[in-house]
């Protein structure tokens, strides 16, 4: 059945869309926040790329984006997962359902941990609240985009005993001459009861042999390597299959993941950071004229499809889950448009990113909520979907 509903409309009357109701769990409130689905954008063109809130929501609703996946090869249950595009400088969202649970079902709130070309990786806990810090309780799907002769789809990752991915670490490479993907992820190695300090376990998933693999990897260099903690991991791509994992204030290190029996990363060191000036007062909500200078801004984000235009998020008031997403354009020094963002969820500041090739999917977070960026091509099959139920 057709439903009329796209980005920032009222929630849907029917559907597990439930409000909050006094007394219930914080975790499950968080749950129960209808998705922010609006009226639908002037047709056309449709956004060449979005930004995405990477924490999900809880929506029986679907359009031409809908994935259909299996929960557990054994039970056949499903879960489906649903895009919902808006035009920059809004926030554009996804949806989760699994038909015959209930939202206190989920330990956590879906989100998306990374995302490269046209696959973006889920995160979905299903079990009791707050377990969801547990290994075992979370399941991990790959969405792969639709294209003209073949629907979207949603593929579960099965994750050997103890590993959990987390955004800053887990990344997607994409091989469209190999028809394949690989998933991989980087740990400091623990040896003899310690962390090694050059030593990394590289886990990688291969979607060709659906299995994982571990390798122990060694820095190349400098001798005076320090401890790494990666802020963001970045999909370099290439003959060899190169991916870098970003620490901000260190480095990067390289891998090329399509080399066998390669047991080496390459270590490039960064400046060091620049000390930021003091930030003198916050603007007042109520300012008529909003000025770059007098904006309580989260890290940028840059569009994909216009090289000049920068996005902020801008919280006027830390004491109100509500913000502002305002574009920027940096040559003509303008401001291109403001959006108002929130859903009642709370909301703080933090990022990564991940950048990639021509069907590009960035990825730009800013904790409970703000932004991920998608591909041209990943965002027009989202965008110019007809919705149904």
């Amino acid at each position: 059945m057709e439903d009329g509903g796209s980005l920032h409309d009222p929630p849907s009357s029917t559907g597990p869309e439930i409000k909050p109701q006094m007394g219930e769990d914080p975790s499950l409130r968080l749950l129960l926040i209808p998705p922010p689905i609006h009226v639908e954008d002037p047709e056309p063109p449709p956004p060449e790329s979005i930004l995405l809130d990477p924490y999900g929501y809880l929506s029986d609703r679907t359009n031409a984006t809908t994935a259909d996946g299996r929960r557990s090869r054994r039970s056949g249950r499903r879960i489906l997962v649903t895009f919902w595009a808006a035009t920059p400088p809004r926030v554009s969202c996804f949806t989760v359902h699994c038909p015959g649970l209930e939202p206190s079902a989920f330990g956590d709130i879906p989100k998306v941990l990374c995302a490269e070309d046209d696959l973006a990786l889920l995160r979905v806990a299903i079990c009791p609240q707050g377990e969801h810090l547990y290994a075992q309780n979370n399941r991990y799907f790959v969405y792969q985009a639709g294209a003209e002769n073949r629907p979207p789809s949603l593929k579960r990752v099965r994750t050997p005993p103890g590993l959990e991915l987390y955004g800053n670490e887990a990344v997607l490479l994409r091989c469209r001459d190999r028809d394949t993907f690989f998933l991989a992820a980087l740990r400091s190695a623990f040896i003899y009861w310690k962390y090694t300090k050059k030593q990394f376990n590289l886990h990688l998933y291969s979607s060709r042999t659906g299995g994982w693999s571990t390798r122990l990897m060694n820095v190349e260099s400098p001798p005076d390597f320090k401890y790494f903690s990666p802020n963001k991991v970045i999909a370099i791509g290439g003959e060899h299959g190169s991916v870098g994992w970003v620490d901000l204030r260190r480095g990067i290190l390289i891998c090329d993941l399509l080399l066998d029996n390669h047991h080496s990363l390459r270590f490039i060191p960064l400046p060091s950071p620049l000390v930021p000036e003091p930030l003198r007062g916050y603007p007042s909500p109520h300012d008529a004229e909003l000025t770059l200078k007098r904006v309580h801004a989260g890290y940028p984000a840059l569009s994909l499809h216009d090289g000049d235009v920068v996005y902020i998020m801008h919280m006027p008031d830390h004491g109100v889950d509500k913000a502002s997403v305002i574009a920027v354009d940096m040559r003509g020094k303008t401001l291109k448009g403001v959006a108002d963002f929130g859903s009642g969820r709370p909301l703080g500041y933090g990022c990564f990113s991940t950048e990639t090739g021509p069907e590009r999917m960035l990825l730009k977070q800013v904790e409970m909520g703000f932004q991920d960026k998608a591909s041209k091509k990943f965002h027009g099959r989202v965008r110019n979907g007809r919705n149904r139920r």
